[in-house]
């Protein structure tokens, strides 16, 4: 790699009309560190420089629930900027405290069905092992608090999901539209969605951590064979290997960004990879020993190089400073060409810290990866049909084609109008999909 290689300025990506209020949130991505050292004194100042700048909080935490910071930015207020109390109306710290108490508490009940399934799947002699939050909330953040979880994802074997699934319907568990319990799909990557009978816990029982028909599906027999059991405070719980996991949340946060809402929950994601990363850097992981195919490589190395540029340096042999493709040629992260890295800034720009929508997806409906089905839905945006305006213009009512036929042209006259935006977006695009083949 090139010393004098400019890296990409944080400060530059962010929204223009919520530098502070983002700039905040990335400051308070902070899981660890009491007050003294000067690492801890500089995080301080920053946070207080940039808080006391803030003129409307309300919609720093609008901000804040968006990319699902709301644990940490109480957090790092509270730890790092007293003075905080001076700007936050006495209704918004309420809100604070009342939002993380419910999130402690949702935690609690969320990860003790997670134990208590375990439990009941290992009497009936079925493998089970916890993913996501489940594995490591304790483990990376102390307190339910400051990480916000939705539900139970755990990994079962194949041949042992119909169990599974039978003894989620003697809970009461049964899917969202009120149906029994089923395995779906074998293609698919989990079981239908469940919930209790309560409604209050829903729980994903997966075959894989990664679409089995998706081309960068790789044998779940990895996943099985690299299990380990992790000790917490509260119990011993049997989940993936730490490659894996970091290796699950990095393609999740990378594919997720094709959303229509690309951005939403995207820097928590980016929280938990770094923290995983940390973690494994401890116990003297090193990111070479992640044997994976390279278009699982190329993705992995774009997320590590999006935590390393908004969230700050990962341990030796997970930087991305001199970061390789699977190709040989720097591709992504701060080791990439001048080229890579204004590719690597835009997605950050677009996909990552914009709050808004996507221009592409609203040209574009993706539901599936592939150049032949996107022509054809920008084709059927662009020239619609009567049903395709009617389901989408008509909202129940008995207006005319025509009307139907001139918001269409008015939605899509909002997008061209902005023709640089949604150039960007369009290269940001071409370019996710060349890092997801590997190239």
């Amino acid at each position: 790699m090139d010393a004098a290689q400019p890296r990409l300025d944080r400060r530059a990506l962010l929204p223009q009309q919520w530098r502070i209020e983002v700039g905040l949130l990335l400051e308070c991505c902070y899981v660890r560190g009491k007050p003294g050292s000067k690492l801890q004194d500089l995080k301080r100042e920053r946070i207080g420089a940039l808080a006391a700048g803030v003129e409307d909080w309300d919609q720093v935490l609008r901000l804040a629930r968006w990319f699902r910071l709301n644990g940490l930015l109480a957090r790092n207020l509270d730890l790092w900027f007293e003075a905080a109390s001076a700007k936050l109306a006495d209704e918004a710290f309420e809100e604070i405290d009342q939002a993380n108490e419910q999130r402690r508490v949702r935690f609690a009940m969320l990860f003790d069905e997670a134990l208590g399934l375990v439990e009941s799947f290992e009497t009936a002699g079925i493998e089970s092992l916890l993913l996501k939050g489940s594995a490591w909330t304790h483990r990376l953040y102390g307190d339910g608090a400051q990480r916000p979880m939705s539900d139970v994802d755990m990994l079962v074997r194949e041949a042992q999901l119909e169990e599974a699934v039978d003894i989620l319907r003697e809970r009461g568990y049964t899917t969202l539209d009120g149906h029994s319990p089923s395995v779906g799909d074998s293609g698919d990557r989990h079981a239908p969605r469940l919930v209790s009978a309560d409604s209050l816990i829903e729980v994903e029982l997966h075959r894989h951590i990664i679409h089995p028909r998706s081309s960068l599906a790789f044998p779940v027999t990895e996943l099985w064979n690299h299990q380990r059991t992790v000790k917490t405070e509260k119990a011993r719980i049997p989940t993936i290997g730490a490659l894996h996991e970091i290796l699950n949340v990095a393609v999740s946060f990378f594919l997720d960004r094709h959303r229509y809402y690309a951005s939403h929950g995207s820097l928590m994601q980016l929280v938990d990879l770094r923290e995983l990363v940390l973690a494994a850097g401890r116990q003297g992981i090193e990111r070479p020993q992640m044997i994976i195919s390279p278009e699982l490589t190329a993705i992995v190395a774009a997320s590590l190089g999006c935590a390393e540029t908004l969230l700050g340096p990962l341990p030796d042999g997970w930087s991305s400073h001199d970061d390789t493709g699977p190709n040989g040629s720097d591709r992504v992260g701060h080791g990439g060409s001048a080229a890579d890295q204004q590719e690597l800034g835009r997605f950050l720009k677009r996909r990552v810290l914009d709050p808004r929508s996507c221009f592409f997806h609203e040209l574009v409906e993706v539901d599936d990866i592939g150049f032949s089905h996107e022509a054809r839905s920008f084709l059927r945006r662009a020239w619609p049909d009567r049903g395709y305006l009617s389901e989408k213009f008509a909202a129940g009512s008995s207006r005319s084609l025509a009307s139907q036929r001139l918001d269409q042209l008015s939605e899509l006259a909002g997008v061209v109008r902005r023709p640089r935006r949604l150039l960007d977006e369009l290269r940001t695009e071409r370019w996710m999909r060349e890092v997801e083949s590997g190239r």
